[in-house]
């Protein structure tokens, strides 16, 4: 999965600091560690995080998406796209040290031949990625993997 972030403008982007608020990027922005106020801080522009994953083939058995590292993001979707001709399983999953992997009560969707679905997640763990299989067996498929967030 290729990262990339990009830098929002700021023009109309401000944010409050707090009284003797401590800055936890550790940035020299005169606003952090001032009076309550609406302050633009060039170090805290919000960030867009777009990562995609082409053609992951499905099987019998479960095969998971690359791991999403979701520390730096405070809202996210993944979108997944069947490009095969066969009818894919697809769920999200989530873990606190990418060893511990659960759904968590995120429901498995079936995705038809050119469908898409996207997940928005409820509950919040480090890592996220998309377990898939096929719906019906010796039917492998194909889906593109989307996510992203912004900071």
């Amino acid at each position: 999965m290729d990262q990339k972030c990009n830098t929002m403008s700021t023009a109309s982007y401000y944010r409050p600091y707090s009284l003797h608020f401590r800055c936890p990027a550790g940035c020299p922005c005169s606003g952090c560690a001032t009076f309550s106020y609406w302050q633009c801080c060039p170090y805290h522009q919000p960030c867009f995080i777009s990562l995609v994953q082409y053609n992951l083939p499905t099987r019998d058995q479960e095969v998971h998406s690359k791991t999403i590292d979701l520390s730096r993001v405070r809202t996210f979707s993944i979108l997944v796209i069947n490009n095969g001709l066969n009818p894919v399983v697809a769920q999200p999953e989530l873990s606190p040290d990418m060893q511990t992997w659960d759904s968590l009560c995120e429901l498995p969707y079936v995705i038809q031949p050119g469908e898409k679905r996207i997940f928005v997640l409820q509950f919040f763990l480090r890592y996220a990625r998309i377990k898939c299989k096929n719906e019906n067996p010796g039917q492998d498929s194909s889906i593109t993997v989307w996510f992203q967030g912004q900071s």
